[in-house]
């Protein structure tokens, strides 16, 4: 991972990175200055520190690919019997990444707010809400969002669907979205002409 993720982002400080993230003071334990992204990313799955990878991978990654990693873990664990509004937001976030224009962004924020509890596909909307625009109702001076509500949100989406279903597979799950991250940030699940894993229409 440490080449792929890397290469995916802007040159950070280490310590930049740690401290937007919110990573653990333990996971912080295996970080150095001269340490890449990546190279942190490896040495804190082989801790086996998941929550903490989360965090990595939701600030490192470019908001679009962060945010499409976060769809394919949601669809990972969606099923048809999800609530209608949960169905619609994921919806609304995947037509996001692959047309990420202002209309588009607008539609998810719409989903997000008509969700009636929080859950992993709402709280991914409410990242692609987060990603642009303003804060302010229309006419009002613009208040862009702060550059960590997207990141957060997405950790949030992530985290919830790993609790989602069987507690036994919790662990199991978190290594499969990791592997996810792997495989967007290499360009192995690129949105132009997909659809997120298990083909929900969109």
């Amino acid at each position: 991972m440490a080449t792929v993720v890397t290469g995916t982002t802007s040159p950070v400080s280490i310590w930049s990175l740690c401290e937007n993230a919110g990573i653990s003071d333990q996971a912080r334990k295996h970080a150095k200055s001269d340490m890449s992204p990546g190279v942190l990313l490896g040495k804190l799955i082989d801790a086996e520190l998941y929550v903490d990878v989360i965090k990595l991978v939701s600030h490192a990654l470019p908001k679009r690919e962060a945010i499409w990693w976060g769809a394919l873990c949601v669809e990972m664990i969606s099923t048809k019997d999800d609530p209608p509004e949960d169905i619609e937001a994921l919806r609304a976030v995947v037509q996001w990444v692959i047309d990420p224009k202002e209309s588009q962004r607008i539609k998810a924020a719409f989903a997000a707010d008509q969700c009636q509890k929080v859950s992993p596909a709402c709280s991914l909307a409410q990242a692609v809400k987060w990603s642009d625009g303003s804060m302010s109702r229309p006419g009002l001076p613009v208040v862009p969002p702060g550059p960590e509500m997207t990141p957060n949100a997405i950790v949030a989406a992530v985290r919830l669907a790993a609790k989602k279903g069987d507690r036994a597979k919790q662990t199991q799950r978190l290594r499969d979205f990791l592997r996810l991250a792997v495989e967007v940030a290499e360009g192995r699940h690129h949105w132009t002409g997909k659809k997120p894993v298990g083909g929900r229409s969109t």
